[in-house]
């Protein structure tokens, strides 16, 4: 339960800096909840951005964690994202991580 309350609250938080313009503000959020979060987390995240059709952000989410996190945690979100079925997130996250 705890994902999802995670996941609700910063979805709701990145729309709204969205659809204000304020995409600096918005990658920062995401960013920091990359860090703080568990790989579960971040994929209950990403599936909640990708159902608001918040696709940017969620992209944004995918390449920063490939780039910022170690490479257990981006098996373990990719895990997760295949898990919800999520195939083209889950490919998107592994290529950015190998770039």
């Amino acid at each position: 339960m705890n994902d999802i309350r995670a996941a609700d609250y910063i979805t709701v938080r990145v729309s709204a800096l969205a659809s204000q313009q304020n995409h600096h503000e918005s990658t920062a959020t995401l960013s920091n909840a990359a860090a703080a979060l568990a790989p579960a987390e971040v994929a209950a995240v990403v599936v909640s951005l990708r159902s608001r059709e918040v696709d940017e952000e969620a992209e944004t989410l995918l390449k920063g964690y490939a780039r910022d996190q170690s490479a257990n945690d981006i098996m373990s979100l990719a895990c997760g994202l295949l898990k919800y079925r999520l195939f083209a997130d889950a490919e998107a996250l592994l290529r950015a991580a190998v770039k």
